[in-house]
């Protein structure tokens, strides 16, 4: 309703639902600083297209004042946003309208980043199948999220480690741990680049040389399981020669 009165305020609106969505994006493209306006953009973000969405955030990013509690809560929700350019966009624009130091936001991008953050009940994202007659406003009903953690999308996984790096201060030792931990056990180069990239930005060089070292160590014990795992098996002959071969080695040794 809101986004009629206000698409009508403004002369959009009008022809089906491929109206209604271009009024909306013309709405977002169109929006002033006043504070109705910046409301009626934070609804959009439970629309159920996901380009509209998408600028909803953008808008937010261009237009939202720091630190503003209603915008930093709605944008929060769609970190767990099916969509995932939406999910990235709502990173984005998390770290651009959210206060730095800020606990309560690098608090929840660590969450995901460590897979320990639950489930919105709210269902922010993803498709609508249509009002129904348990929820009539199925509509404007986000559908629940795959999975509440970022384990699964690199991307995302990316722009939370810069996110933190952007919010958190350098001594912010749960960031530091929380990007350190996600180096060392990343499988992805570009998101271990960015985890190593925001570490060096943090003045944690010596984080950094710890993880070279251990991704090193590790990549070196999973070529050797490979590698012993393509090996031929020793047959008994084989077997039985060892020691003879070890006790023939040791006398060409004492002999020289």
């Amino acid at each position: 309703r809101a986004l009629s009165s206000a698409a009508e305020r403004r002369g959009v609106g009008g022809g089906g639902a491929g109206a209604a969505a271009g009024g909306r994006l013309e709405l977002i493209l169109n929006v002033s600083h006043q504070e109705d306006d910046l409301l009626e953009i934070v609804g959009c973000l439970n629309d159920a297209d996901t380009s509209c969405r998408i600028e909803a955030l953008n808008c937010l990013t261009r237009i939202a004042p720091v630190g503003h509690i209603v915008c930093i809560n709605a944008v929060l929700r769609h970190i767990q946003d099916n969509d995932h350019l939406v999910k990235i966009a709502a990173i984005d624009t998390l770290s651009r309208i959210a206060r730095r130091r800020d606990r309560t936001i690098s608090g929840a991008l660590i969450a995901h980043l460590r897979g320990s953050a639950s489930k919105d009940r709210t269902r922010p994202g993803g498709p609508r199948n249509g009002p129904t007659k348990h929820y009539p406003g199925l509509n404007r009903l986000p559908s629940h999220p795959w999975d509440a953690s970022l384990k699964s999308d690199p991307a995302a996984r990316i722009a939370a480690v810069r996110a933190l790096g952007v919010l958190c201060d350098d001594d912010d030792l749960h960031a530091v741990a929380c990007i350190s931990d996600l180096a060392e056990n990343e499988r992805d180069e570009e998101v271990l680049s960015a985890a190593i990239n925001v570490l060096v930005s943090m003045g944690k060089s010596a984080a950094v040389e710890d993880i070279r070292d251990k991704v090193r160590e590790r990549e070196h014990k999973e070529l050797k399981f490979v590698r012993n795992e393509h090996m031929h098996p020793i047959c008994d002959g084989m077997k039985a020669a060892l020691p003879l071969c070890a006790r023939d080695r040791a006398q060409s040794r004492w002999s020289r």
